[in-house]
């Protein structure tokens, strides 16, 4: 079952966006495509930005919690589905790669504060840009207004998926 809509990844169709969750994710890649074209077209976009699909979720809700791109990493792990332990691997991994700094709280030094870095956030803008461009490939062959059909489509989709 998908989550609320804060929870969808916004897949860029041409200039109509189109909210698809997870879900639909994986019953899309189970269909049959060109050999050597993955499900946005292209490349599979971890290997066009170097960054792997967990890696872009840390960084994808560090960019959704606004201006500031921090969180703690018990918000973190709860918004990821992660046990902290769990999560702190991978906050290691993500510091050493220089896309985020943990700081301690200037008020409280038991708290931790992860904060996405000029880093993150280029490689973040990176693997979008990557599946914008693979999904334009992959969508070439439909007029503007089959894109707008389709995304509307898409977007019923998900719609159903949440009420269930």
């Amino acid at each position: 079952m998908c989550g609320s809509v804060a929870d969808l990844v916004t897949v860029r169709i041409s200039s109509v966006g189109v909210s698809v969750c997870g879900r639909c994710g994986r019953r899309v890649s189970g269909l049959p495509r060109p050999q050597g074209v993955g499900l946005c077209g292209g490349q599979a976009p971890e290997r066009r930005s170097g960054l792997k699909h967990w890696q872009f979720k840390g960084l994808l809700k560090l960019r959704q919690a606004g201006p500031s791109y921090t969180a703690s990493p018990s918000d973190l792990a709860e918004q990821l589905g992660l046990t902290r332990g769990a999560l702190s691997a991978r906050l290691a991994f993500l510091a050493a790669a220089g896309l985020v700094i943990r700081t301690r709280d200037t008020a409280d030094q038991r708290r931790v504060h992860v904060t996405l870095t000029p880093a993150g956030h280029l490689a973040f803008e990176q693997h979008t840009g990557s599946e914008g461009a693979g999904e334009d490939a992959l969508l070439a062959a439909l007029s503007a207004r089959e894109r707008a059909t389709l995304a509307n489509l898409l977007r019923k989709v998900v719609h159903s998926l949440e009420n269930q």
